[in-house]
């Protein structure tokens, strides 16, 4: 699946569409006048390279939380004991994956929102 970015555009006319991104190479159409407007590929790739990662963080991240709440319910299901410890495996892995989490949200957010320049083509 390639990454896409919705984004709105607006022309100097007034007229404002949005539309999903999915390419380098974009160049947009004015409704309503014969303008077209041509992006600045460094900015949309940087774009879609903070989307994609946000999508991997998203996928890993409910990986790690299935894992974590998988591990404590196959313990107890072996030995009920380990119902005491079930709450420490689970803040556990908060406080180990916590710090590397809210990194690469901010670094995929940043990213997300680089701003991207039209030029009339």
């Amino acid at each position: 699946m390639s990454p896409s970015v919705s984004l709105r555009f607006r022309c100097v006319c007034g007229a404002a569409t949005t539309e999903n991104v999915s390419t380098i190479d974009l160049v947009w159409r004015c409704p309503s006048c014969p303008q077209r407007w041509q992006a600045n590929a460094d900015t949309v790739s940087a774009a879609l390279a903070g989307v994609t990662e946000l999508r991997k963080l998203r996928r890993d991240m409910a990986i790690l939380v299935g894992g974590a709440l998988l591990l404590p319910v196959i313990l107890v299901v072996m030995h009920p004991y380990w119902l005491l410890a079930a709450p420490m495996l689970v803040g556990g892995v908060v406080l180990v994956a916590g710090p590397s989490y809210r990194r690469r949200v901010q670094r995929g957010r940043d990213a997300a929102k680089a701003s991207i320049g039209l030029v009339a083509a």
